[in-house]
C-alpha cells in the first residue's frame, strides 16, 4: 500500500471513530439528561426539570447530525448544549455547592474527545469564569446559594454524573489504547518495510544475491581489511557469463530461465567460502569477490570448480537445462585498485574466454584492453558503414544435386572497411547483433537482395529464388513485418521468390512475437528455411508447427562425409526428418565430387558450396547462370 493509501485509510478510520463516538456521547448525554430529569421530578425541582426538557430537542439534533455523518457540527452542538444546560442549572440551583458541578469535567472530557481545540479552550475558560462568578456572587450577596441537600436524591444525581463521566473516560481510554496499539503495529510494519527496501536496494530481487551496489561496498570493505592488517594477500574478481542462456530464456520462457538462474546462484554460493561475495550483476552475469588469496592458483581452482558446477544439468519441470560458463578474472591490486576498473577488466577477460571457444576462464592482461578498444572502434565503424556504402551483398548459388542446375542463391553481407579491408562476417555480425545494428543491416540486405534478384528475374531467369538470413532480433520487432511488406511493395519481386533463413539456435527464441512474425511471413507467401540444422537444440514439434520449406545441413557435417560414419548418420537422420515433414534438404559446404556423390546417394535434394561457386557479385552470378544455360 502506498503512503497515500495509508493516509486515506488512516483518515477513514479516524472519521469512523469520531462519528461513532459523537453518536455514543450524544446517547450518553440523552440518557444522563433523562435520568437527572427523573430525579428533579421526584424532588419537584421544576426549573431545572424545564431546562433539562428544553435541552432534549438539541440533544436529539446532535444525534441526527451524527447519524448523517456531520460529525463536527454534531460534536460542537453537543458540547455547547451540555455546557449551557449545566451552567444554567448551577446558577438556578445550588451553584458551586450543586452536585451538577461534577458534570463540568465530564463535558470537558466530551470536548477533548470530539470537539475542536478552540471549543475546548473556550469552554475551559467559560467554566472557570463561571465558578469564580458564582463565588463572587455568593460573597457579595448578589445571590445566595443553598448548601442544604436532599439526602435521598443527591447520591443518585452524583452516581449518574459519575457513571456518565466514567463511561466517557472509558471510551477515551479505549481510543487511546487502540491508537497506541495501532501505532505500534504500524511502526513494526514500517520497520519491516524499511528492512525490505534496504534489502531490495542492495540485493537482486530474483536470486537474493548482493547486487552491483552491495558488491562495490563489499569490495571496499575487503580492501580496508587488507589495509588494516597490512596483508599482501590478493582480492580476485571473477566475472561469470552463462553461455547459451539466451536460448533457454527464449525457447522455454522467462519463468523457466528465472528458475535456472536461481539454481545457478545456489551453486555459486555452495562453491565459495562464507567470506566471499557472490553477486548477480544482471541478466546471466554474476560476479564473485574472493579475498585473502595468497596464490593465483587458488583462483584458478575456484574457477574450475565453478565451471564444473555450472555445467551440471539443472532439472526444472520436464526440462533438463545445461549451460557452460565463460569466466574472466582480475586481481587487486595487480590489475587496478578501483572496483569499477577491476570489474571492467574482468569483463574484458570474460570476453576473451567467449572469443576462444567459451566454457573456459582467462586472467586479464593489458593486451586484452587493446582488443576491447579495437572491438569498440570496430562497432563505431560499423555504425557508419551503412551510410558510407561500405556494405555490399554477394550471392552463393544453390543447385539441384540431381541435375546441377542453379535454381537460387543465398545472399551474404560483406563489409569492405576503408582502412582494414575486408572484415569477416563472423567478426562483425555478432557485433551487429549485440548492439542492435542487425535490425538496420538486415533490412538493408533484404532490400538489396530483392532488388538484385528482381533485376535478374526480369532479364534472365523468372523462377530464380533468393535466400536471406534474418535474426531473431529482427523477427521479434513489430516493424519487421511492415518493412518486409514495404520492400515487396516497392520492389517488383514475387514473395514466392523470397526465402528467409533462420539459424537453428535462433529458432529456440520461440515467443508470441516470434510466432506472430513467422505466421505473418508465411501468409505473405514467403517461405522459411532453418540454417545450420544439427548444430542447435531444435524442438522438432516446433519445426513441424512453423512448417519450414527447407532444412540446411551445416557444413561441419558435410565436410569429409564420405569417410566419416558419424556425419553420415547425422546427415541421413536430418534427411529422414525433412522427408517425413515434406521438406527439402540443402547441404552446405560441398567442396568435392566425392561429397556430392555421397549426398546424392543419401537423397539430399539441394547443395551449396565451393564445388559450384564461391559467393560472388550479382554480375558474376548472372554470368554463371548464362554460362550454365
Amino acid at each position: 500500500m502506498t503512503d497515500v493509501n495509508h493516509q486515506q485509510a488512516s483518515n477513514y478510520n479516524v472519521s469512523s471513530i469520531l462519528e461513532r463516538r459523537a453518536a455514543q456521547l450524544t446517547l450518553l448525554a440523552l440518557g444522563g439528561a433523562v435520568a437527572i430529569g427523573a430525579v428533579t421530578l421526584v424532588e419537584q425541582n421544576w426549573l431545572p426539570l424545564f431546562m433539562l426538557l428544553a435541552s432534549l430537542p438539541f440533544l436529539g439534533a446532535c444525534f441526527w447530525l451524527a447519524q448523517k455523518k456531520q460529525t463536527k457540527a454534531a460534536s460542537e452542538l453537543l458540547i455547547w448544549t451540555l455546557a449551557t444546560l449545566a451552567l444554567s442549572i448551577l446558577w438556578v440551583s445550588n451553584g458551586h455547592y450543586d452536585s451538577g458541578l461534577m458534570g463540568l469535567p465530564c463535558i470537558l472530557i466530551f470536548a477533548a474527545m470530539v470537539g475542536s481545540r478552540r471549543s475546548f479552550t473556550i469552554l475551559l475558560i467559560v467554566f472557570i469564569a463561571n465558578i469564580f462568578a458564582m463565588g463572587y456572587a455568593q460573597q457579595s450577596g448578589l445571590l445566595t446559594f443553598n448548601n442544604s441537600f436532599n439526602d435521598a436524591t443527591r447520591p443518585v444525581t452524583t452516581a449518574i454524573i459519575l457513571l456518565i463521566s466514567g463511561l466517557a473516560v472509558r471510551l477515551l481510554i479505549n481510543d487511546y489504547v487502540n491508537t497506541i496499539h495501532n501505532l505500534n503495529s504500524e511502526n513494526v510494519k514500517v520497520r519491516e518495510s524499511e528492512k525490505a527496501i534496504a534489502f531490495l536496494a542492495n540485493h537482486d530481487n530474483l536470486t537474493e544475491l548482493p547486487n552491483r551496489t552491495l558488491a562495490s561496498d563489499r569490495f571496499e570493505q575487503a580492501v580496508q581489511r587488507a589495509a588494516r592488517t597490512h596483508s599482501d594477500k590478493k582480492i580476485a574478481l571473477i566475472f561469470i557469463d552463462l553461455d547459451d542462456f539466451k536460448a533457454i530464456n527464449d525457447s522455454l520462457g522467462h519463468e523457466t530461465g528465472d528458475r535456472y538462474l536461481v539454481a545457478i546462484a545456489e551453486r555459486l554460493r555452495d562453491a565459495t567460502r562464507a567470506s566471499d561475495t557472490v553477486c548477480r550483476l544482471g541478466g546471466d552475469e554474476f560476479l564473485l569477490i574472493l579475498e585473502g588469496l595468497s596464490d593465483e592458483r587458488d583462483v584458478s581452482n575456484i574457477a574450475t570448480v565453478i565451471q564444473e558446477r555450472v555445467s551440471r544439468p539443472v532439472i526444472t519441470g520436464q526440462h533438463k537445462l545445461v549451460c557452460s560458463a565463460s569466466i574472466g578474472i582480475s586481481v587487486y591490486p595487480n590489475d587496478g585498485e578501483r572496483y569499477d576498473e577491476l570489474v571492467k577488466k574482468a569483463d574484458i577477460a570474460m570476453y576473451r574466454s567467449k572469443d576462444l571457444g567459451r566454457n573456459t576462464f582467462h586472467y586479464y592482461n593489458s593486451s586484452m584492453n587493446s582488443d576491447a578498444l579495437e572491438r569498440m572502434q570496430l562497432l563505431e565503424d560499423l555504425r557508419t558503414a551503412l551510410k558510407d556504402d561500405e556494405l555490399y551483398v554477394e550471392y552463393q548459388p544453390i543447385v539441384l544435386l540431381e541435375t546441377g542446375k542453379i535454381i537460387g542463391a543465398e545472399a551474404l553481407v560483406r563489409w569492405q572497411h576503408p582502412k582494414r579491408g575486408l572484415i569477416r562476417p563472423d567478426i562483425f555480425i555478432p557485433l551487429a547483433e549485440k548492439s542492435g545494428l542487425i535490425v538496420d543491416i538486415g533490412a538493408w540486405v533484404l532490400e538489396r537482395a530483392c532488388r538484385d534478384i528482381s533485376g535478374l528475374q526480369s532479364k534472365y531467369f523468372p523462377e530464380f529464388r533468393v535466400a536471406v538470413n534474418v535474426s531473431t532480433i529482427q523477427l521479434k520487432r513489430d516493424d519487421f513485418k511492415k518493412r518486409v511488406k514495404k520492400i515487396l511493395a516497392d520492389v517488383p519481386i514475387s514473395p514466392n521468390s523470397l526465402e528467409l533463413e533462420i539459424t537453428e539456435s535462433e529458432l529456440l527464441s520461440d515467443s508470441p512475437e516470434f510466432d506472430e512474425s513467422v505466421e505473418q511471413l508465411k501468409l505473405m507467401g514467403i517461405s522459411l528455411a532453418i540454417d545450420d540444422f544439427g548444430t542447435g537444440y531444435s524442438n522438432l514439434g516446433y519445426v513441424q508447427k512453423i512448417k519450414v520449406a527447407k532444412l540446411k545441413i551445416d557444413r561441419s557435417f558435410v565436410h569429409g562425409i564420405e569417410g566419416n560414419s558419424d556425419n553420415q548418420a547425422i546427415v541421413r537422420a536430418v534427411h529422414n526428418i525433412a522427408d517425413g515433414l515434406i521438406m527439402n534438404t540443402v547441404a552446405e559446404g560441398v567442396e568435392n565430387a566425392e561429397e556430392l556423390l555421397f549426398l546424392k546417394e543419401l537423397g539430399i535434394t539441394h547443395g551449396q558450396g565451393y564445388l559450384w561457386s564461391r559467393p560472388v557479385s550479382i554480375k558474376s552470378l548472372i554470368r554463371l547462370l548464362q554460362d550454365a544455360a
